[in-house]
């Protein structure tokens, strides 16, 4: 029986592999051209990566997180809908895992529910629930299929994240990709004219500065990214039983945080902040003096040797009236408010908020801002009720998760996931990070540590 098992699994696992190269041979016949050869070459190495991932579930986690940060040169195809070398690899790894459990594989995990998971399947539902009277139900539509692949990334990654070895390469893998990404930013930063990924212009004034975004389509997004490596990097170092098994994630870090300085993201430096202070109050209780000193001590730092123009940026961060992008956040809270009355029940549709946000903008407002950037307020205006109570399970969810916890201490694992989690949702106050993976997977790590810790001390 065994046997015929193993057979049926191979037999299952090079089916796929067959299939992705037909459809990339199908890709190749449609765009003919001198980039043949390189074409083949990737579509082979991505067969043989199916092949593995088919045979290890976890190394399709791994392949995500590698595949997320390339963003814009991942992308597969962009009309009507992005798909990207990220969204393949969710594919075959959400049926590397169905096929496992179908197998009944020795250590392919089952689902542990918790009050995250009923949220984010509430979430889904209220995606679902905002359909029918959608202001844009195309959009609403391809942002209901956007939260399924999101709701899947969450349940893989918590389910796999089952030990502190899987989990400690996950977090590699993201410092890892954090410091990479950070290196291109500085490219960006340094030699605008060297065409690599996608750097952005701002206008400040009569001046045009640089905003580098690393391979993702917003520097914010970049941001947003790199600090969360930066608080996995530090909650990791700081658990570390000796000061050289520290030095590589301390690092990791201070690359990221070079390439968040150059991004000149206001959010990214407040997450950033956050983090590193929750970080400081989960360390071990006899370290905690010293690092709270060592992170003054960097801030004096950072603030002396940084360029002019960063600490313009970080300064502008309480100016509401004269910054007219932050501006525009604020004014932007009382028309969503405005929005979330009239639109209680259904919501506007999931992605819908910009074709009802015209009537409801500010005297003040940039015109050009329509997408929301406050996701608490974001939720329920565009998927009503039913938005808001995912939005409540969730947030209960993560604190029931974490309140037991307290009193015990806190391991490196719960450290990142706990510091990662605050650190996304203070950035989510002034930005859209619905669809942005890291936000789940930090939150996935948060549920996955409780679990797996909880469990190795009753053992």
């Amino acid at each position: 029986m065994n046997t015929r098992v193993r057979s049926f699994d191979q037999q299952f696992a090079w089916l796929a592999v067959a299939v992705l190269l037909g459809a990339a041979a199908g890709l190749v016949v449609l765009r003919v051209g001198a980039a043949v050869g390189p074409t083949l070459l990737a579509v082979a190495a991505a067969s043989l990566l199916a092949l593995a991932i088919m045979r290890d579930t976890r190394l399709g986690l791994y392949a995500m997180l590698i595949a997320i940060p390339l963003d814009v040169v991942g992308r597969i195809i962009t009309e009507p809908v992005v798909i990207t070398a990220y969204h393949i690899t969710l594919l075959v790894t959400m049926a590397s895992w169905i096929l496992a459990r179908y197998l009944d594989r020795p250590g392919s995990p089952r689902i542990e529910w918790s009050i995250v998971h009923v949220g984010v399947l509430a979430l889904l539902a209220a995606a679902v629930w905002s359909l029918p009277f959608s202001l844009d139900r195309t959009s609403t539509i391809i942002a209901t299929i956007r939260l399924l692949f999101i709701a899947a990334f969450f349940f893989v990654s918590a389910a796999h994240m089952r030990d502190e070895r899987t989990t400690e390469r996950v977090l590699a893998v993201v410092v890892v990709t954090g410091a990479l990404s950070a290196c291109v930013a500085l490219v960006q930063f340094a030699r605008p004219e060297f065409s690599v990924g996608n750097p952005h212009m701002l206008g400040t004034g009569m001046d045009v500065i640089n905003r580098p975004a690393g391979l993702f389509h917003d520097p914010n997004y970049l941001a947003a990214f790199l600090s969360l490596s930066v608080v996995g990097a530090v909650a990791r170092a700081v658990h570390a039983r000796r000061l050289v098994g520290a030095l590589p994630w301390l690092a990791g870090a201070l690359i990221s945080a070079a390439g968040l300085a150059v991004t000149l993201s206001r959010t990214g430096l407040v997450g950033v902040a956050v983090g590193l202070l929750a970080c400081i109050l989960m360390a071990p209780r006899g370290r905690r003096s010293a690092l709270l000193l060592a992170l003054l001590v960097g801030a004096v730092l950072v603030v002396s040797i940084s360029p002019g123009l960063l600490v313009e940026r970080a300064a502008s961060i309480s100016d509401v009236s004269g910054d007219a992008s932050l501006s525009t956040r604020y004014l932007m809270i009382g028309s969503t408010v405005e929005m979330i009355q009239d639109y209680w029940v259904f919501g506007t549709g999931l992605k819908a908020y910009e074709k009802a946000y015209p009537a409801y903008r500010q005297l003040g407002s940039m015109t050009q801002i329509l997408q929301p950037h406050e996701l608490p307020l974001a939720l329920p205006a565009e998927m009503g009720v039913m938005g808001l109570m995912a939005e409540v399970l969730i947030v209960a969810g993560f604190v029931a998760e974490v309140a037991g916890r307290r009193h015990r201490g806190w391991n490196a694992w719960e450290s990142a996931g706990v510091a990662g989690v605050l650190a996304i949702l203070v950035q989510s106050l002034f930005q859209y990070y619905l669809f942005f993976e890291y936000l789940w997977l930090f939150l996935a790590l948060t549920v996955a540590a409780a679990r797996f810790t909880s469990a190795a001390e009753e053992v």
